[in-house]
């Protein structure tokens, strides 16, 4: 009897009564007239010998027949890893960026904008400005800036 957690030992009276109801005679037959060996008198040694042929993959073996697909299915399209390529406007002047948005401290030095608050470059982009001056990052600096001075 075997106990829980325990594997069944393979005996040979096991492979072969599991060889007998998988396999028909014929198979048998056919794969005992491949071997060169004469001698097979009792159905268990070819049982034996046929499952001795019978070897369970390697790792090796299973990577070999790994089938890797250089291209994806149809309609599966890739996707670079190409970061976002922000590009700051070319109509639009730092200039014209600080007379929209006047008493924010912006500067504008060799031809990039500043906050002098918050000490840092700003981009050329409308939405992006608003969403600098709208931080509570902005807001506190430009407090300080105007307690220091």
């Amino acid at each position: 009897m075997i106990a829980e957690g325990q594997r069944p030992e393979l005996t040979e009276a096991i492979c072969s009564s599991l060889l007998k109801e998988n396999t028909s005679e014929s198979d048998l037959e056919i794969y005992s007239a491949d071997e060169d060996t004469s001698d097979h008198s009792s159905p268990s040694t070819s049982s034996r010998t046929l499952l001795n042929s019978i070897k369970s993959p390697t790792e090796s073996d299973l990577a070999r027949r790994k089938f890797h697909s250089i291209y994806p299915p149809f309609g599966v399209r890739r996707r670079t890893n190409q970061g976002k390529s922000v590009h700051e406007p070319k109509s639009v002047s730092p200039g014209v960026t600080i007379s929209q948005f006047p008493n924010e401290l912006l500067v504008v030095s060799n031809g990039v904008l500043y906050c002098s608050a918050c000490g840092e470059p700003v981009s050329l982009k409308k939405s992006i400005m608003k969403l600098h001056i709208e931080s509570q990052k902005h807001k506190t600096q430009i407090k300080n800036y105007l307690k220091g001075s």
